[in-house]
């Protein structure tokens, strides 16, 4: 494995990684029978680097690049749900001012799912939606996927939401935002190990 990465990195091929973000805070409503202040977690990982699979171009409202989403999971209470793993509808999106300006004033990362349908707190949940925004378009440079820097410090609004279309809805604001630093930090690493070792090997 470990020769294969170097043949990759030193051939100057694309690694590819996943990416996975965990996140938290607290419900700002009840929902059901579950009472406000109950503590939410969750996570979410996509692929890195990759190409938008569309551009969604709804002038001047709704401008963003979308990418494939792998893995979605969420926790409140005692319940858990794997809400997308591959199957369903789901969108993940990036907008950025600097590339949809001067309409669209905002830095945009966005999960908006319905792949869950079934019963939370008494009540029937099967929309998810995940929204981290930036009021001064200061988060992103383009409307690339981020490459696992991401924190809630660096956005004015973090927050989730979820519900059905005709129930109950609910939510609360992100108390933390934490990228995994596994397989895309290591891969990095490695890679700068191995290119210093080749630079040492030619002087």
């Amino acid at each position: 494995m470990l020769r294969l990465f170097a043949v990759l990195v030193l051939s100057g091929a694309s690694v590819q990684a996943d990416i996975t973000y965990y996140f938290g805070g607290t419900l700002s409503s009840a929902f059901g029978t579950i009472p406000a202040g109950t503590p939410f977690n969750g996570s979410f990982s996509y692929a890195y680097p990759q190409l938008p699979t569309d551009i969604i171009d709804r002038y001047p409202y709704m401008q963003f690049a979308e990418y494939i989403l792998h893995d979605l999971n969420f926790s409140i209470g005692s319940e858990q749900f794997r809400l997308f793993n591959g199957s369903g509808e789901v969108h993940m999106r990036v907008g950025n001012k600097a590339v949809y300006g001067p309409y669209f004033e905002k830095d945009v990362f966005q999960i908006w799912t319905e792949t869950y349908s079934g019963g939370l707190g008494g009540e029937f949940f099967s929309l998810f939606r995940l929204d981290l925004t930036e009021d001064n378009g200061l988060a992103f440079s383009s409307t690339s996927l981020p490459s696992g820097n991401m924190r809630v410090e660096h956005f004015t609004t973090a927050s989730i939401s979820f519900g059905s279309y005709f129930g109950p809805y609910s939510g609360g604001n992100l108390t933390y935002l934490i990228p995994e630093p596994s397989s895309l930090s290591l891969l990095l690493a490695g890679g700068a190990v191995l290119m210093a070792g080749r630079r040492r090997s030619f002087k």
